[in-house]
């Protein structure tokens, strides 16, 4: 995984029951060269064991930027402003 569309392949193969969010700065389109990859899950089963193994994976890659992903169903207060600004990729 190097690139934006590599992660986003990446994610959708591993969570493709789940709806998948690109939200914060490079969803904006405001981010800058070394801005961090905010993504959102969005899924009915738990994410928990699946998540840790997909950051792990992501950290091991060639992706040349960070990359937070975060369980909606952990941080509710986010739903709102990923639905509003986010971008849905699966």
């Amino acid at each position: 995984m190097k690139d934006i569309e590599d992660l986003k392949a990446f994610l959708k193969e591993s969570f493709p029951d789940a709806r998948i969010y690109l939200f914060g700065s490079r969803a904006r389109d405001d981010a800058s060269r070394f801005s961090d990859i905010d993504i959102a899950i969005e899924g009915e089963a738990p994410l928990k064991e699946r998540l840790a193994e997909v950051r792990f994976a992501i950290e091991e890659s060639l992706m040349p930027w960070k990359v937070d992903i975060v369980d909606l169903k952990q941080v509710p207060y986010l739903k709102d402003v990923v639905r509003k600004e986010g971008i849905l990729w699966h």
